[in-house]
Parts: C-alpha cells; structure tokens; sequence
C-alpha cells in the first residue's frame, strides 16, 4: 500500500513539475494541491515507518502534513508577492527555481531517512544475550 501512494506521490510531483509552468494554471494547481501537500507530506513520512505503535504514526503523520502545509505556504506566498509585483511574469523562473531546490533535498532527505531507519534497525534488532542461570 505505501509503495503505491509513493508512487501516487510520484506521479503528481511530475505533473506539478509541468503544470507549474504554465500561467494562470499555475495558481489553480496551487490552490487544489494546497490538500494534496497535506495527504502526500503525511503519506511519505509514515511510509518508511513499519512495526511501530500508533503513536509514531500519528505524530509522523501530524508532522508530515504540517511540514509539507507550512513548505506550501512559503511557496504561496512568494508566488502570491511575485505575482503582485511582476503580474506573475517571473512566476515561472520562481517555479524553476523550486525545482531545483526540490530536486536537491530530495535526495538528501531519502538518505537521511534511510540512514536513520538502518541505524534504528540496528540498534533495536541485536540478538537478545540469553543467560542459562543453571549450572
């Protein structure tokens, strides 16, 4: 299931990547995808989580939708200031420039979780030492 809203997620950062780039579109993608950063940023911080309680969850879920809510609302901002000042015709070299910035800190933060979820298995999945108390 999560390997599926992964790819879901995917799916619609390309299709953001495209339509972001196309004028007046743009703030009508902004204003839908403004639910969907939420449901993807909680999708993709609980995705790598497995075997934990329900507490984990729901706080990975909680901090997922507000990071990715607050990261969205910087984006509206500046794009809502670019396009008071400019009447958005630096609307579209703003979006290149999220992109790249995107494309940067995607992969450190894959790395990231990666390292921290094989640091945590190895920490918490040791063989237990079994002491034989008989003589």
């Amino acid at each position: 299931m999560c390997c599926r809203a992964l790819v879901l997620i995917g799916i619609l950062l390309v299709a953001e990547v495209i339509a972001d780039k196309i004028p007046h579109f743009d703030h009508i993608l902004h204003v839908v995808m403004s639910v969907v950063h939420g449901l993807a940023g909680a999708t993709a911080l609980i995705a790598p989580i497995k075997g934990c309680d329900g507490t984990a969850h729901v706080a990975a879920i909680g901090t997922g939708a507000v990071l990715a809510l607050i990261i969205h609302g910087g984006r509206a901002a500046v794009r809502l200031l670019s396009t008071a000042t400019t009447g958005g015709a630096s609307n579209c070299c703003i979006s290149v420039v999220e992109d790249i910035i995107v494309f940067i800190l995607c992969p450190i933060a894959i790395t990231v979780q990666f390292s921290q979820t094989q640091s945590h298995s190895q920490l918490y999945d040791r063989p237990k030492l079994s002491r034989n108390y008989r003589s």
